[in-house]
């Protein structure tokens, strides 16, 4: 059991860096343009890219939700505004491309 535990783990972290430097390259250019690595090279957790830093969910997220490089730029500043704030609770990134959605109309 212990060699199959070992080659799926190996498999989840190589998706995890194929997927987080590809969204690298969606979100903010060509791949020799950027600065991007793993917090403390754990892979899987939290990767930064040009000093924005994402976990594994939000990169998933902003793909799975089809954030636009716009709309991934407008939610990362406002999500930094609501951290840097006393009074403020950040919405989901599904929600806000909703509720953005809603107020254009």
């Amino acid at each position: 059991m212990k060699p199959f535990i070992d080659s799926v783990l190996k498999q989840y972290w190589l998706a995890c860096d194929v997927l987080a430097q590809n969204f690298a390259v969606k979100y903010f250019g060509k791949a020799g343009n950027i600065d991007q690595w793993w917090v403390a090279s754990d892979v899987g957790g939290v990767y930064v890219v040009n000093d924005y830093f994402f976990d594994m969910k939000e990169l998933c997220d902003f793909i799975n939700y089809k954030y636009t490089r716009k709309e991934m730029f407008e939610y990362k500043d406002k999500q930094l505004d609501c951290y840097q704030s006393k009074n403020c609770t950040m919405i989901c990134i599904r929600d806000w491309k909703k509720i953005n959605k809603m107020k254009l109309k």
